[in-house]
């Protein structure tokens, strides 16, 4: 009887640790995805550069981080948000907060995360 419950109890363990390494694979994936769309997004909007001024409008440039966001199809619509955005004192640089909700990446009970961050910034030198 003890084999049989000390079995269970190394099935239990094994089985949520191996729940855990596959959700941990997961969140490892969508956080590389969420970094490459942050400098894809914040690459966009620092090439709209006036190059009269030499200033980057900010305006045009969350347009287009915007449109970069919308236009990218490696998360699901409305997934995604871009929390803030700013273009830097001399106007040569644009920096880029996104944000990405979901649920929940871990099945496990005790581990919860819901929304991960990403902030890129692309200067011109």
């Amino acid at each position: 009887m003890k084999v049989f419950i000390v079995f269970l109890a190394l099935l239990i363990v094994f089985s949520m640790y191996l729940s855990y390494i596959c959700d941990l694979d997961i969140y490892m994936q969508d956080q590389r995805l969420l970094k490459m769309l942050a400098e894809d997004c914040a690459e966009a909007g620092a090439l709209t550069i006036d190059e009269k001024r030499e200033r980057i409008d900010k305006d045009k440039a969350d347009e287009a981080a915007l449109e970069m966001l919308s236009s990218s199809g490696i998360f699901p619509y409305g997934t995604v948000s871009i929390e803030s955005s700013s273009v830097t004192d001399d106007g040569r640089g644009f920096e880029l907060c996104l944000v990405l909700q979901k649920d929940d990446w871990f099945r496990l009970p005790f581990i919860n995360i819901g929304s991960m961050k990403r902030i890129s910034e692309y200067v011109w030198e």
